[in-house]
């Protein structure tokens, strides 16, 4: 069930004003612009991620320079950054991975308030930010590292996905799992013969498989018990080096069953 006051529709460019209107009166939906917020957070990220995340950089900026925000003691400086500036991304890092250039353009931001550097100005900047994002114990502040903050939220996400297996959003990745650029999950149902090693060369396999036949999936590969691959049939049927790709390819150990989304 959907509920049409809080669903909308997004058309690309190159939709007709009639077409959309069209698909508008058949679904009663209203359409959104690409960039739309919903509770803070992009609804749609395009391939150029810096338009949809600019926004966190002008509002840091526009805080900072509030008049009532420039008359705080160096005290107040810190836990404004503590608490302010550098929580407010928070919920937006816990969804996406910010570019690393948009968080070095926040850090230069808190960097310059806290040595009290204006527009044009060049102050010199007497401790480096790495040494200043320590703990207070090693001489640090305890600023955080915007980076590894980003990381630690994501670690957070998927802890949940592992405590929690049967939460609803553990239920609907596990049927979208594909293999990443970077060590990704086999889905069971994937055909053998398709784009799953996860190399650009070789990118799927090559090898003449004769013990199975042309509808084997990568179940046929998997012990369904121990949710390990059957390392000598593997060995057997598949020429080295795609061997050494698939037995270092990690498998979902979810419980759930897989499903192609076509």
């Amino acid at each position: 069930m959907l509920n049409l006051e809080k669903t909308t529709i997004i058309f690309g460019k190159n939709t007709t004003k009639v077409t959309q209107k069209y698909i508008q009166s058949i679904v009663g939906m209203r359409s959104a612009m690409t960039y739309k917020r919903y509770i803070g957070l992009p609804s749609v990220v395009g391939r150029d991620r810096s338009k949809s995340f600019q926004e966190i950089l002008d509002n840091i900026r526009l805080r900072i320079s509030n008049h009532s925000v420039k008359m705080l003691t160096q005290a107040g400086m810190e836990i404004f950054i503590e608490a302010v500036v550098q929580a407010f991304p928070t919920n937006i890092m816990s969804v996406f991975k910010l570019l690393n250039s948009l968080l070095k353009s926040i850090n230069s931001v808190i960097q310059n308030f806290w040595w009290w550097q204006q527009e044009k100005e060049n102050k010199i900047h007497w401790v480096s930010w790495k040494l200043m994002g320590k703990a207070k114990s090693v001489g640090g502040i305890g600023f955080r590292d915007l980076e590894c903050f980003n990381k630690s939220m994501f670690a957070k996400q998927c802890w949940r996905l592992i405590q929690e297996p049967d939460s609803l959003v553990a239920n609907k990745l596990d049927i979208l799992w594909k293999q990443a650029p970077v060590g990704g999950f086999v889905m069971g149902v994937m055909s053998i013969y398709g784009k799953w090693l996860g190399h650009s060369a070789p990118s799927k396999v090559f090898s003449p498989i004769k013990k199975l036949d042309c509808e084997a999936t990568m179940a046929n590969l998997i012990k369904p018990n121990s949710k390990q691959w059957k390392f000598d049939l593997v060995q057997e049927i598949f020429e080295q080096r795609e061997a050494n790709i698939i037995l270092k390819t990690p498998i979902n150990t979810m419980n759930s069953r897989d499903i192609i989304i076509l």
